[in-house]
């Protein structure tokens, strides 16, 4: 790559808020924190909220340039899938962006490569923005085969 793409190029800054805070009142005051401290940045704001969380830390941030994305969808559009998400619903509640192959995903709820890229072309389908998570684990690090565990996933 030239410097001119690495210059050309925004920085970007995502925080993932996995299951906290635990409460609305919480999840208002740090949105709140947030949207005051990122008054001035200039590296593009997301941050991946809890999905009940989503509507109230929507209202408190609609008016800035922090962008609110979903921790997690699924790819069918409807269905019989109780707990989730479809990515228009996400979508409807004015996310622009959406997680894919989070780690706890991959190894607390099974999400495999071909789950990761079917949420993938969910998503891009409905012309958001994914933000796709590649990585290996402790064990594979030490085996020192973290190149090819990230290949495998983004292929």
């Amino acid at each position: 790559h030239s410097l001119a793409t690495f210059a050309s190029r925004q920085p970007c800054i995502a925080g993932n808020w996995k299951m906290n805070p635990t409460t609305l009142t919480e999840a208002i005051s740090l949105a709140t924190d947030v949207r005051d401290a990122a008054q001035t940045a200039t590296a593009k704001s997301i941050i991946f909220v809890p999905s009940s969380f989503i509507p109230a830390v929507h209202s408190v941030i609609k008016d800035t340039k922090i962008n609110i994305g979903a921790q997690d969808c699924h790819w069918e559009t409807k269905g019989a899938f109780t707990g989730s998400l479809s990515v228009s619903m996400i979508k409807d509640l004015h996310c622009s962006h959406i997680l894919a192959g989070h780690s706890e995903r991959r190894i607390l709820f099974g999400d495999n490569d071909d789950i990761v890229n079917k949420k993938v072309h969910a998503i891009l389908n409905a012309n958001l923005n994914c933000v796709l998570c590649v990585g290996e684990n402790k064990e594979e690090y030490d085996l020192g085969v973290s190149k090819e565990v990230c290949a495998l996933q983004l292929a």
